[in-house]
């Protein structure tokens, strides 16, 4: 799925993705991977987003599992706080693509800083292409059960 040095950054950030302030608990970062597997399996194909990205520490794990070919989007208000209506961050662009350079070693990124409630999914599909699945293949999560521990 990944080439080798895209697995040790992976590898890295997972074990300390801690020192990136935000908000990921390992478990939701444990879910997102299998899930990424489980999709590239599928053949799934797509940018990868997030709204809200305060300092990057959820979207870095999206754009370390997002493919080479696949874009990555981060909408965020950052330092425009009076458009942050439920004051729930305060975001520093050049903190998170500080971030993002540190740990997934690329500023390249379609960043939007606004709103999200300005956004809409039309401007957000011609930055980053729409999703798209090849059923033909093998379906892997096919029978998959999920259990309690």
């Amino acid at each position: 799925m990944f080439e080798s040095f895209e697995m040790d950054r992976l590898d890295a950030y997972l074990r300390y993705n801690y020192k990136v302030p935000g908000w990921l608990h390992w478990y939701t970062a444990r879910i997102i991977l299998d899930l990424s597997r489980i999709q590239v399996d599928a053949g799934f194909e797509g940018a990868v987003g997030e709204i809200g990205v305060y300092m990057g520490r959820l979207f870095i794990l999206l754009k370390l599992l997002a493919r080479p070919h696949e874009k990555a989007i981060a909408i965020d208000v950052f330092e425009d706080q009076h458009l942050n209506v439920d004051q729930s961050g305060r975001g520093d662009r050049i903190a998170f693509l500080t971030n993002l350079e540190r740990w997934a070693s690329t500023p390249e990124v379609e960043l939007i800083q606004r709103s999200s409630l300005e956004v809409s999914p039309e401007e957000i599909i011609a930055k980053v292409g729409k999703v798209t699945a090849n059923f033909c293949r093998r379906r892997p999560y096919r029978g998959m059960r999920f259990q309690r521990s």
